[in-house]
């Protein structure tokens, strides 16, 4: 089931902007004589809404359910280095199509790709978006964070304020003694 995440609490009536009605009417096809189902992305909550009318380029929507809070799971949180081109989204589309909470980004010595301070805001609303869309096009009832780091220690501490008491496991192609499944075991 497609889910739509709006930036906005679930009111009683709602106005979704032009890219959100358009994506909604026009992508999706969505028949306006049937309720559609929203997720709040602040929230995580969801209620169904019906179409009522269009305001110029904008929709208007009324709430015909009660709201639903949504249960969280243990998290799951992805941390990835910086890629060259279109690796990087692929990547992220991914980590929210396997239900991923949190991808922290971060550069490392040895990554070719380097996030330049000036482009760094576009680059996340980018990444953001393609977030957001593969978030509606799976279904997800959660958006995920994108969090991206400097480098390694400020990585760690941003993860460790997120999340003070999840374990964390790095993968390394040298391991020999140690498998996944052990560590988890343990």
């Amino acid at each position: 089931m497609k889910r739509v995440f709006v930036n906005s609490s679930l009111k009683e009536k709602i106005l979704l902007d032009t890219e959100q009605t358009h994506h909604i009417l026009r992508v999706l096809r969505h028949d306006t004589n049937k309720a559609l189902p929203f997720v709040s992305a602040e929230e995580g909550k969801m209620a169904n809404y019906e179409f009522v009318s269009m305001e110029g380029k904008e929709s208007l929507w009324h709430r015909v359910s009660d709201v639903l809070s949504l249960e969280k799971k243990a998290p799951i949180v992805l941390i990835q280095s910086l890629l060259k081109g279109e690796k990087l989204e692929f990547i992220l589309q991914k980590a929210v199509e396997l239900e991923a909470d949190t991808v922290f980004l971060v550069g490392t010595a040895h990554s070719v790709a380097k996030l330049d301070e000036s482009k760094a805001v576009k680059k996340k609303e980018r990444w953001e978006k393609i977030m957001w869309e593969a978030a509606q096009q799976s279904g997800r009832s959660f958006l995920p964070n994108l969090v991206i780091a400097k480098n390694i220690p400020n990585l760690l501490e941003l993860k460790n304020q997120l999340y003070p008491d999840i374990r964390s496991y790095i993968a390394y192609e040298n391991e020999e003694g140690l498998t996944l499944k052990t560590a988890l075991q343990e």
